[in-house]
């Protein structure tokens, strides 16, 4: 009996000794790890190849390295330090991430830093607007992992989702819509339209970084140079059933109408489901306000969907065949990727050009022989 006893009480405190190491363990797990303050991906973000950069941290990480596909920098040891000055005369233009070593694991922040020659003259950022894919409804799936495809194989620096990337409000077709995204390989911006009531940035996308800089949940602003963006919700929580696109809110445009004040970039884009104007359909509310605020501040694009038509319109509702800064603010409406047949399933893809204000505009149609 006493024999027992001994080994129950050797059980006892072997017992205890786990568990307190476990909780240990789970402590430092969640004791805060390291985060990168600045740069973040697409504030500030691009630079020329012979610059040098700051990288913030906090709290301060052991050591960290610069990184992507084709390249692998030296690892750079912090010496607790909350800012170190990078040179980055060594570093190829390209899009890289930071990979560094917290309290408890490595860590990696996807893009961090881009990196390109504004010297070159056919430097470029290319950016790819996908709209209306409507995944849940019939062949819509299939079409989007087609469009993937393409879509990594034109190799865009941005892509922009614009609504209605999910048919209803139903927790299978937003698992499928993000595991479908996840597979693109570039930045991922995103909006939800009038399909889906439900706050799409909760969504777990891997290089959604912007979900770091919105101001609530309908709107956000991230500058990637030559283009600033102002991204504007059009979602309904207060519908079971989808409905006319009801646009955004007067206090989302106010905001936009503020930050536009001070922005010197060379490109100014609104992005939006639904289009401030159109003959056949556009939003419930606030449109003379949405297009006076872009043309009294030098916004030059509106990009949106919702009619799955593709076209292009000026203040007056005239349609134009091609891009012209001269009819600024323009409406750049997108057809459906996905929620129709060939030769109507598009998407966009628009180059811009650093060191002029020129771009190349075209429609990419899904070719489903």
């Amino acid at each position: 009996m006493e024999y027992t006893n001994i080994q129950a009480k050797k059980y006892i405190i072997v017992g205890l000794i786990s568990f307190i190491v476990v909780i240990l363990l789970f402590a430092e797990a969640f004791a805060g790890d390291a985060r990168i303050i600045y740069p973040r991906f697409g504030i500030n973000a691009i630079r020329h190849s012979t610059d040098t950069l700051t990288v913030r941290f906090n709290p301060i990480p052991d050591s960290f390295q610069i990184f992507n596909g084709n390249f692998i920098g030296k690892w750079y040891k912090t010496n607790n330090t909350s800012d170190i000055l990078l040179h980055l005369q060594n570093y190829k233009e390209g899009i890289y991430s930071i990979r560094y070593v917290g309290q408890s694991t490595v860590k990696i922040e996807r893009h961090a830093i881009v990196i390109k020659n504004h010297n070159n003259y056919n430097d470029y950022l290319r950016l790819i607007f996908i709209t209306d894919t409507h995944i849940g409804y019939r062949h819509t799936t299939e079409k989007l992992r087609k469009w993937i495809k393409i879509i990594n194989y034109e190799n865009p620096d941005i892509v922009v989702f614009g609504g209605d990337n999910i048919e209803y409000q139903n927790s299978e077709y937003m698992e499928t819509f993000t595991d479908l995204a996840n597979k693109i390989n570039a930045p991922l911006f995103i909006i939800s339209g009038n399909h889906e009531h439900h706050n799409i940035f909760k969504l777990p996308l891997k290089d959604a970084l912007f979900k770091k800089t919105i101001q609530s949940f309908d709107h956000y602003h991230i500058s990637l140079y030559p283009l600033s963006f102002y991204l504007m919700d059009s979602r309904n929580d207060n519908l079971p059933i989808p409905s006319r696109c009801k646009g955004p809110l007067k206090s989302t445009v106010y905001w936009a109408d503020t930050l536009l004040a001070s922005d010197t970039m060379p490109f100014k884009i609104f992005v939006m489901h639904g289009p401030p104007r159109d003959p056949s359909e556009y939003n419930q509310q606030n449109n003379d306000l949405v297009m006076n605020v872009a043309k009294n501040n030098g916004v030059n694009f509106i990009l949106c969907g919702h009619t799955h038509v593709s076209a292009i319109y000026d203040n007056d509702m005239i349609k134009h065949d091609k891009i012209e800064k001269k009819y600024e603010p323009l409406v750049v409406q997108t057809g459906t990727a996905c929620k129709t047949f060939m030769p109507f399933a598009v998407i966009r893809e628009m180059d811009f050009y650093f060191e002029t204000d020129s771009l190349n505009d075209k429609l990419i149609y899904l070719n489903e022989k």
